[in-house]
């Protein structure tokens, strides 16, 4: 009778039976093979890089000896000791180096350790904690639903929150996720922003307001036609409010209270704000993609002509953008919510399968974190999520 057993230096009984199994050929012969096990020991001698690796996302690059030159013949496990543990994806391999995809498995006890087909003994274990890519933010409770938000120059976060079935107005949420009342409303905000000191806001009706603490809302400007649903909004270093939705037209509201109108071919989306470029998500028709444009701003805060920067995979619901001029685009979808487009238009999913959504809202705070509303359609109850994107946002 066969007897499989586990030598004692495996740290995860499923990576020693993968191993066993994968010193079978194909052809389902005898388990036995008398060359079996008698490799040199895998040995780790650095992990690179150093700093915070987020887990499922980064690649971390292992140099050491003895690994195997065939990817699949390198089993790399990271685990804590403690019953938590998950492999890593090899990308590349040679006997001294190891390129690997890091498992979606945040915690910072973790170490890494790397078993070879043909060798007894596991390498050296070397700690490697790996930090969420992504946490929820703000402590909401079950029956509390975001829907626009906006942040500061300080990373406050000021959210529209119903509760319990009625809007409770506009929470602000200090980066510490200690949250206290900011606006009293007795319905939500589609969107808001933040600009020149105030915070403004749209609510499916044809007007632009200023939301001030403890105050009344001060209506900007309202616009034609009385049909007109404002969906989006954007405001600028000195002050402009740009906003848009159902009609074919960007509205907009200088510092000074001065509106205007500027024709655009699509409904609008989202609006996002760079220091010379309004972005726009415009509305696809008659089955065509939504797209992503970009507007000149003059210095009187007028706009120049449309031009088309990318197709979007899915509608767009909200926009942000970076310092350096990636964009963010939350999609009405549950699989990977959010896209970035590159300024030469090219569009990739934003940490591929870690995300799930819809992603209603979009708002950058401070360093490179962006806040996300999941509003609660797909697989996850509605809550806000807090996004490590490594790109500062644009102010």
């Amino acid at each position: 009778m066969l007897t499989l057993s586990i030598v004692r230096h495996s740290p995860v009984l499923l990576v020693a039976l993968v191993l066993l199994l994968a010193a079978c050929d194909s052809e389902g012969s005898s388990l036995y093979d008398p060359d079996a096990g008698t490799g040199a020991a895998p040995s780790i001698a650095s992990v690179s890089p150093g700093g915070v690796i987020l887990a499922g996302v980064d690649a971390v690059t292992i140099e050491g000896q003895n690994f195997s030159a065939t990817p699949t013949d390198n089993v790399v496990v990271f685990e804590d000791g403690l019953g938590n543990s998950d492999r890593g994806v090899v990308q590349e391999a040679s006997p001294t180096r190891l390129v690997v995809q890091t498992p979606n498995l945040p915690n910072e006890a973790l170490r890494v350790r790397v078993a070879v087909v043909g060798a007894q003994d596991y390498s050296n274990a070397v700690p490697l904690p790996l930090t969420a890519a992504f946490v929820r933010f703000g402590d909401l409770g079950q029956t509390e639903i975001p829907y626009g938000i906006a942040t500061d120059e300080d990373g406050t976060l000021y959210v529209s929150l119903e509760r319990d079935g009625a809007s409770v107005g506009i929470v602000e949420i200090a980066p510490d996720g200690s949250q206290s009342a900011f606006f009293a409303s007795t319905f939500p905000w589609t969107a808001l922003a933040w600009g020149n000191d105030r915070l403004v806001g749209v609510r499916r009706v044809r007007a632009v307001f200023e939301l001030p603490e403890a105050g009344a809302q001060t209506v900007l400007s309202a616009f034609q036609p009385a049909s007109l649903l404002l969906t989006a909004i954007a405001t600028t270093p000195n002050g402009t409010v740009y906003a848009g939705g159902s009609a074919a037209k960007i509205v907009s509201v200088a510092a000074d209270g001065t509106p205007s109108e500027t024709a655009f071919p699509t409904p609008i989306r989202a609006l996002a704000a760079g220091a010379n470029t309004l972005y726009v998500v415009g509305a696809g028709a008659g089955g065509s993609p939504d797209q992503v444009y970009t507007l000149t701003i003059a210095s009187d805060g007028s706009l120049g002509t449309p031009a088309a920067l990318a197709d979007l995979p899915a509608s767009g619901m909200s926009l942000e953008v970076a310092a350096d001029g990636t964009l963010y685009v939350g999609l009405d979808r549950v699989v990977d919510p959010i896209v970035t487009v590159a300024p030469d238009g090219t569009v990739d999913a934003l940490y591929p399968g870690i995300l799930s959504g819809p992603a209603s809202s979009l708002a950058y705070g401070t360093g490179g974190l962006l806040y996300m509303v999941r509003d609660g359609s797909g697989t996850e109850r509605p809550d806000i999520l807090q996004i490590e994107t490594r790109r500062e946002g644009a102010r």
